[in-house]
């Protein structure tokens, strides 16, 4: 980094110039004048419609996510899932299954 005062050749990890004393007002997003923390929009904006596609989007991803949570937590509440798992473990090892006599 330059500082815009003395024209020194500035480490990004400072905040004020070691030269001349001059403080650095950083852009807005970044750390250490360096790394961005936020993404540059890349093209045109979005119109309402791409908007509230995006959003409809979002909702039906989260609701399909907390549909699958709660169809896990019945299966394991009702031992249904616990059913599943040992029938799939005699498939995978049937050497290490016994059947209870």
């Amino acid at each position: 980094m330059i500082c815009p005062k003395c024209n020194a050749e500035i480490d990004n990890r400072f905040k004020t110039c070691p030269e001349c004393g001059a403080a650095f007002e950083l852009p807005p997003g970044t750390i250490f004048g360096d790394i961005r923390l936020r993404r540059k929009k890349k093209g045109k904006e979005k119109t309402p419609e791409e908007e509230k596609r995006t959003k409809r989007r979002i909702l039906i991803g989260f609701g399909i996510f907390l549909g699958l949570l709660i169809l896990c937590d019945v299966l394991v509440r009702t031992g249904v899932w616990e059913t599943l798992y040992w029938s799939l473990y005699r498939l995978r090892f049937p050497m290490h299954y016994t059947p209870k006599t």
